[in-house]
């Protein structure tokens, strides 16, 4: 586990170091790039827990190539994660899953790290607090999910120049590769400009209610009408009830750590100053969307944590934007880093979701 710390302690000097001596950002950048890509795409094979799965997809991919072009589009696996395996293990059948996992990681990262560094007043604080969660979670994980986002990412810079349509698209194409990128449509309906902490106080209750009620939402679909509980969705309620025996701890610290950032962000910062930094508002927004996600779905733990992922992966952006309205001056800094400690620690440490690091083999 030690890379993980190292990799940890790299990230938070540099964004430390910018936070109170800003530096040229770009040579920096790439070096984390290459350091997170090579990583994620030349970890061996029980390094992450998905990975049995991902290899019969690398070795079936032919097979669904031809039910594609039968005209079954929804196949197991998305036509867009498909194609583009196909096309890189054409290129070589020896090792192919290592290309594979390569190619991903670096477009997947790269795609990342350009738009941390565009919607970012500290790049490296972000990338901090991507590093402790949901690069472990996607980038060495769930890898259509972690591109899908990355589309997401590049997307959400022309979302906030006004260019909806391509936006749009880059929707579109994410959900070729996860089909659940299609939520990420709803952000056309929010509203960057103001936050009403007195609506968005209610959300956060609401979620708090469904949080401790635990529903099990599937059920109750199925009892008031079976047929919307279709393709995918029985297929997460069947491996829920009879494969994974699955709890959630919905008070877990990065919940609570999500809740006492947003109040902060509703209560304590000035409503004024709040206004001026819109891209702000947004990413409050969006985590308190996740938080809501997450407490809803929570009766059924396995598609709560993924639902609520997409949107959730927008909190570091929200962590690393209120270092600006921290009321410790030089030692604000310090506050975030202290959180993204404990998110690192219960990720990599408590939680395991990494197995110590070790290389590919290559044969």
């Amino acid at each position: 586990m030690l890379i993980y710390i190292i990799y940890f302690i790299i990230l938070a000097v540099l964004a430390t170091e910018y936070e109170l001596h800003p530096f040229k950002q770009w040579p920096a950048l790439v070096v984390v790039t290459l350091m997170l890509s090579l990583m994620a795409g030349l970890r061996g094979a029980y390094v992450s827990k998905d990975m049995d799965t991902y290899k019969y997809s690398f070795d079936a991919v032919y097979n669904y190539l031809t039910e594609i072009q039968q005209g079954h589009l929804f196949t197991f696996f998305e036509p867009g994660f498909i194609i583009a395996v196909a096309a890189i293990r054409s290129f070589s059948e020896l090792n192919y899953g290592i290309y594979i996992l390569i190619t991903f990681a670096f477009a997947s990262i790269i795609f990342k790290v350009y738009t941390i560094n565009k919607l970012s007043f500290n790049p490296f604080l972000a990338l901090l607090f991507y590093f402790t969660h949901y690069f472990a979670l996607q980038e060495m994980t769930q890898i259509r999910i972690g591109f899908a986002s990355a589309l997401f990412f590049v997307g959400l810079i022309h979302y906030f120049k006004g260019r909806f349509f391509v936006f749009i698209f880059f929707i579109l194409l994410a959900s070729t590769f996860h089909y659940s990128a299609f939520l990420y449509l709803t952000i056309l309906f929010f509203n960057f400009k103001n936050l009403n902490k007195y609506f968005y106080t209610g959300i956060i209750l609401l979620a708090l209610f469904f949080a401790v009620a635990k529903i099990p939402l599937f059920d109750v679909v199925n009892q008031v009408n079976p047929e919307l509980l279709a393709g995918k969705l029985k297929g997460y309620d069947y491996v829920q009830k009879h494969s994974i025996d699955m709890k959630i701890n919905i008070f877990n610290a990065l919940y609570i750590a999500n809740i006492l950032c947003i109040v902060y962000i509703l209560f304590i910062i000035p409503a004024a100053k709040l206004k001026e930094d819109g891209k702000l508002i947004f990413f409050t927004k969006c985590s308190i969307l996740s938080v809501l996600l997450l407490s809803v779905f929570s009766g059924v733990p396995l598609i709560a944590f993924r639902i609520s992922e997409l949107f959730g992966i927008l909190s570091l952006f929200m962590f690393a934007g209120v270092v600006k309205y921290l009321p410790f001056e030089r030692l604000n800094i310090m506050v975030l880093l202290i959180i993204a400690g404990v998110f690192f620690y219960i990720n990599f440490f408590h939680n395991n979701l990494l197995a110590p690091y070790h290389f590919a083999h290559f044969k």
